[in-house]
Order: structure tokens, then sequence, then C-alpha cells
């Protein structure tokens, strides 16, 4: 179990799934975009794919995708980064003129880079949607709408 940082790195838009399978059905309709960073919760392996959980909510994403449908042409849309990538300062202009000096600006990027976001416990209860949830057996498990879990 993560958190992992991992950033796209294939130059292309790539489609987060429902579940970690490659079928069109799975689509989620999330996209993650081309350089854009995501925190990834879980990690597995299904049917020699690796698969990443996205803490977002969007969805699984595949770690390769195959190149003209080959499984021995593959290359990586996603790869691991050691800590959260750095906001790159705005120029002023395209700020419109008002946003923050210089020093503010390495002051707001410089503060909790390395903290967690949050800590604690919470209890989750699946809405509408049915979930599949890996972990505690070799398939997985489907939670319904209405359960509950404590994290």
């Amino acid at each position: 179990l993560g958190p992992w940082w991992y950033r796209n790195v294939c130059g292309r838009l790539a489609e987060a799934r429902k579940v970690p399978i490659r079928g069109n059905w799975a689509r989620s309709g999330y996209i993650i975009c081309p350089k854009e960073a995501c925190v990834v919760t879980l990690r597995c392996r299904i049917d020699g794919d690796r698969w990443l959980l996205l803490a977002d909510g969007r969805g699984w994403i595949f770690e390769k995708c195959r190149v003209n449908g080959k499984d021995e042409d593959e290359e990586f849309v996603m790869a691991e980064v050691d800590m959260p990538p750095q906001r790159e300062e705005i120029p002023e202009e395209a700020a419109g003129g008002g946003g923050p000096s210089p020093d503010q600006q390495k002051r707001l990027l410089q503060t909790g880079t390395t903290k967690p976001l949050q800590t604690g416990s919470w209890i989750y209860r699946i809405l509408d949607t049915p979930i599949l949830a890996l972990g505690t057996r070799l398939t997985g498990a489907v939670l319904q709408p209405g359960e509950q879990v404590a994290v």
C-alpha cells in the first residue's frame, strides 16, 4: 500500500479504467494528461500488467501500454517519481500582474511539501456504484452500495 507519486511520461493522454482491465468497456472517462503527477495508493499485477490505483478516485491506470497492439512492444505510461513535483513559478504577466512576489512564491512552494496531506482514521460508505477492492482475497472483492470500510 502506498502512497507513491507517479507521472505520465508517455507524452499522450492516458485514460483511467473503472477496474484494472484493458478493455474499452472499463474506461472511466477520466484522463491523465502528459507530465501530470498523481498519487497512487495501490499497485497490483494482473495478467502480467502492472496496474496503479489513483488516490483521487479517477480509477486504475496501467503502468505500460502496448505499442501497435503487440505485447513485445511496450512503453511506459506512468513512471514513479521520488517526491511530489515542485510547482513552477508563474510569470507575473501570466498571473495577471497581481500575483505574489518572487519571495512569496518561494515561501509558498517550500511549505508543506514533505508532510502528509492528511492523517487519521476514516470510515467510507459505498454510495451508488459497486467498487472492486483488492487485497484480502486472491480474486478481490466487490463492495456493494451501503457497505462501509474503515481505513
